[in-house]
């Protein structure tokens, strides 16, 4: 068996350096070293992970050291699991009482199995509210009211005992590799989109990616062992509904031609990427006209135009108001030519199910049954 030269060294696999990365920011190595090991990762030699061996594997690849927030007097930092942060005081008066994670969210996760190394890179990608963000640091008006609407719909998933909650991380589990390895696992890759304007130009983009604020799936009782997913798009009136030149600036008509196109038969992209039967998409507003508006171009422009759900709430400020919104769930939703209801997957208006058209049921059976 050959020697190793002086100085020559196996290294570390990349995945677990980038892992390392992600954990410091809220745990100490030692902690690391018992979720490396828990995960049957191993050194550059083979060995099992110690507090010694991750803290010299942070020096040679200058990996900084996990340093707790100071965030108030009790608890060690590395204990707390909740603050209250100080961006809840903007208006000089309190509301309600905030709360944040804390330093020690990261650590209970880990310490019980809710999250994994893995998992933990996944759930900071998503724009809801980031386990390794700095708890003083006041999130955007959009991500703090998406976080509420993404609570909202998930409490109230959670409460029905009909009905399962599927995470964005239950399905990234079962997701394709490209997915999972993936800088941005939610990104969804697009080979093409086109759109003729009303001046004449028609203007392709190619090789671009569709995000949605948030995924998650329901799996229903009944029907039997049927699965609904969903991509929800939260709109605060920032980004253009329907531009006259061009599809590079984010717009409402650029998300349609993108879903769209992710749809397509025989095979959808959600499909081979996400490894998910159906997709459908719930666009919320705030703005009853504005609503109207994108649904006239779904209607439009949309290879499946019933794939798109819509519902107009009140304007969402979590630190003034941060009161549940049943009604995203308990409430039908519009679609073209009809509603749907979250809750039962029940249809009203049009007598087709283009939840049913819209998706392959060819291996449906076996693409559900991981999650």
């Amino acid at each position: 068996m050959p020697k190793r030269r002086r100085g020559q060294r196996n290294s570390t696999c990349a995945d677990i350096i980038e892992a390392v990365r992600q954990l410091v920011l809220f745990v100490s190595d030692d902690m690391i070293a018992g979720v490396l090991n828990r995960n049957g990762l191993k050194t550059g030699n083979g060995n099992r992970w110690t507090r010694e061996r991750v803290t010299s594997m942070r020096s040679n690849y200058r990996i900084p050291v996990f340093k707790p927030v100071e965030d108030g007097i009790g608890l060690p930092q590395t204990g707390k699991i909740l603050i209250r942060p100080d961006y809840q005081w903007r208006y000089g008066y309190n509301h309600q009482t905030i709360y944040r994670r804390a330093a020690g969210t990261g650590r209970f996760l880990l310490s019980q199995d809710i999250h994994t190394a893995l998992t933990v890179r996944w759930a900071n990608t998503t724009r809801i509210v980031q386990i390794t963000d700095d708890p003083r640091q006041q999130p955007s008006d959009h991500d703090a009211a998406l976080s509420l609407v993404m609570a909202s719909l998930e409490i109230a998933v959670r409460r029905d005992p009909a009905v399962r909650f599927i995470s964005h991380l239950d399905i990234l589990r079962s997701a394709s590799s490209e997915a999972q390895n993936a800088t941005s696992p939610l990104s969804i890759p697009i080979p093409e989109i086109a759109h003729s304007f009303a001046s004449g130009p028609r203007v392709s983009l190619k090789n671009i990616h569709v995000k949605p604020d948030a995924l998650f799936g329901v799996e229903y009782s009944r029907p039997e062992d049927d699965f609904a997913f969903y991509a929800l798009e939260f709109d605060r009136s920032t980004e253009d509904v329907e531009p006259t030149k061009n599809l590079v600036r984010a717009s409402r008509l650029r998300k349609i031609h993108s879903y769209s196109a992710i749809s397509a038969h025989p095979t959808p992209i959600y499909q081979t990427y996400l490894k998910v039967p159906n997709l459908l998409v719930l666009c919320i507003f705030s703005d009853a006209i504005r609503m109207a508006h994108v649904m006239q171009l779904a209607k439009k422009h949309a290879a499946y135009p019933r794939q798109f759900l819509f519902k107009t709430i009140p304007l969402v400020d979590p630190l003034l108001n941060a009161t549940a919104i049943p009604q995203l769930y308990a409430e039908p939703w519009q679609r073209i030519g009809g509603t749907f209801h979250i809750a039962t997957m029940q249809e009203g208006g049009d007598v087709h199910d283009s939840r049913r058209q819209d998706r392959s049921r060819q291996g449906a059976d076996q693409q559900t049954r991981g999650y």
